[in-house]
């Protein structure tokens, strides 16, 4: 399911919006029966932005979204791997989506010969499914290795393209990022 709304008054413009997204996995082993899982997700995944336009060829924007993750198979699937007893792993049905939020602002100005685009971005996830190893206190020496929801995930950036065009024949561009 996915609502949007957009709006412009005046110098000011945007969408917003949200959708839903809901994924059912039932997994039945007949060999195995003990192992079959199933996992269900439900997400709710907004984006909202807003521009404002300072001339007829420059603007400014700020916006949000979300993207979601879900976990691989392998992720989820508990089936317990002891071919080597003493590191021993399996996954985690219990394994939420990963949402990673993006804050980013945006500055355009499109001329005749010159342009550029400069965007700075924040991005951060507070569930990152990540794997890890414990020492079970009941079985000491036996390393196990599973997946969970347990990572924080910080990242931000800088792109710049611009495009210089003197004469006709002759133009230079650059786009970098860091």
């Amino acid at each position: 399911a996915y609502v949007s709304y957009g709006i412009k008054v005046k110098k000011f413009s945007g969408p917003a919006g949200v959708r839903y997204e809901r994924t059912m996995q039932d997994v039945k082993y007949t060999e195995k029966p003990e192992q079959s899982f199933d996992a269900d997700f439900n997400d709710w995944v907004p984006y909202a932005s807003l521009g404002f336009k300072i001339t007829d060829m420059s603007n400014i924007r700020l916006g949000y979204n979300m993207r979601i993750q879900r976990p691989g198979i392998w992720y989820l699937n508990p089936y317990v791997n002891n071919a080597d007893p003493q590191n021993i792993s399996f996954g985690n049905p219990n394994l939420d989506s990963e949402k990673s939020n993006n804050i980013n602002s945006n500055y355009s100005m499109f001329a005749q010969k010159f342009s550029i685009n400069a965007s700075a971005t924040y991005t951060f996830v507070n569930n990152s499914i990540e794997q890890y190893t414990f020492i079970d206190p009941e079985n000491p020496g036996v390393f196990q290795t599973t997946y969970g929801n347990i990572g924080k995930k910080q990242s931000t950036g800088l792109f710049v393209y611009a495009n210089w065009n003197p004469v006709p024949l002759f133009r230079i561009y650059m786009n970098g990022g860091m």
